[in-house]
């Protein structure tokens, strides 16, 4: 079984990998919204939960990143997956220098626990909640696109932030 699981992983992979080797300007876009776009969701999140009249989702943002970065570590730290560029299989390596463990994600966890916090919090509509996780959903994959991560490392990244912050609030 686990076999099968590591079989269908690399495939997946392999082929959202190959995305980045076909024009040099979605090569860019990808690796910038892998690098960045985490970021900015981040300070959105902060300025929408900054204009409400307690600062407690300030603080449940931040904490809700915390758990979910030392979850993440600890996690990484006794999985220490290597990476796929660090793998045979030789995808495109767009971030060589990178390395932490490939399992899970760290920028997907946070990616869904801003995501979860910031729709929790604001208690927006699904529409616009939706937005928000596209936008997390964005980040992930963008992690292997650019070949950083396998499928299953986002995957388990995002629900480790989605539902260590969906709990936790």
């Amino acid at each position: 079984m686990s076999f099968l699981i590591q079989r269908i992983d690399r495939k997946f992979t392999t082929l959202l990998n190959k995305l980045a080797d076909r024009s040099a300007n979605a090569t860019a876009i990808m690796n910038a919204v892998a690098r960045w776009f985490i970021l900015v969701l981040f300070f959105f999140a902060l300025w929408r939960l900054w204009q409400m009249p307690s600062p407690l989702p300030v603080a449940y943002l931040i904490r809700n990143l915390i758990v979910s970065y030392a979850a993440t570590t600890t996690i990484g730290f006794f999985v220490n997956r290597k990476r796929p560029f660090e793998q045979k299989s030789d995808p495109v390596h767009l971030n060589p220098w990178i390395k932490t463990s490939s399992f899970p994600s760290g920028h997907s966890t946070m990616a869904f626990s801003i995501a979860t916090t910031t729709a929790i919090m604001l208690a927006w509509p699904i529409e616009l909640s939706f937005l928000l996780f596209l936008s997390a959903g964005l980040i992930a994959i963008s992690r292997v696109i650019v070949g950083v991560h396998y499928i299953s490392d986002v995957v388990i990244g995002s629900a480790i932030g989605f539902f260590l912050s969906f709990f936790w609030l």
